[in-house]
């Protein structure tokens, strides 16, 4: 007899390949995209036109804004001229303050606290040294006088007896 044939059922799923398929196509893209330079082109939406086109919206909005903050400010000057009007105007202005100067006052607010805060600490610290300093002082002067001794290598009783008498007055 024959030997039996091998046959593949068509349902089978080969791994290798669907591997290298998906291989060749990375590469295949890979190889494609490999030259560009920028984002965007006609197949893919125009994208860096996109971007230009946002970016100019942008500067004339902003160029808008600057002109119509110009044109606020010499109306505001050319009615303030007006003898009669001048005090009528400038009352309601100091009344409402916008988001910047409302910030502005904040911020001055914070920073004279926080000089005021400085000033008290540095004042408290120079307080303290000058305080630390004197103790000092005192201390030195204070085991001087303990520390003086005869020529035989006795404490001079005299220096403690000084001591004990200031203590004394002090409390008194």
């Amino acid at each position: 007899m024959a030997a039996p044939m091998k046959v593949e059922r068509k349902g089978k799923y080969n791994k290798n390949a669907d591997f290298n398929n998906k291989m060749v196509k990375h590469r295949k893209r890979k190889d494609k995209d490999r030259y560009k330079t920028f984002i965007g082109s006609k197949s893919e939406g125009q994208g860096f036109a996109d971007q230009r086109k946002r970016k100019m919206y942008y500067q004339y909005k902003k160029l808008m804004k600057k002109e119509k903050r110009k044109e606020d400010n010499t109306n505001q000057t050319s009615i303030e001229t007006e003898p009669g009007d001048k005090e009528i105007l400038t009352k309601p202005q100091n009344k409402t303050k916008n988001k910047l100067q409302k910030a502005r006052q904040q911020f001055n607010n914070d920073k004279q606290k926080q000089l005021e805060k400085k000033k008290k600490f540095l004042q408290e610290k120079q307080e303290r040294e000058a305080s630390l300093h004197s103790y000092s002082q005192s201390k030195q002067t204070r085991n001087k006088k303990l520390n003086k001794r005869t020529h035989k290598g006795q404490p001079k009783l005299a220096n403690q007896i000084e001591l004990v008498l200031e203590k004394i007055q002090q409390q008194t």
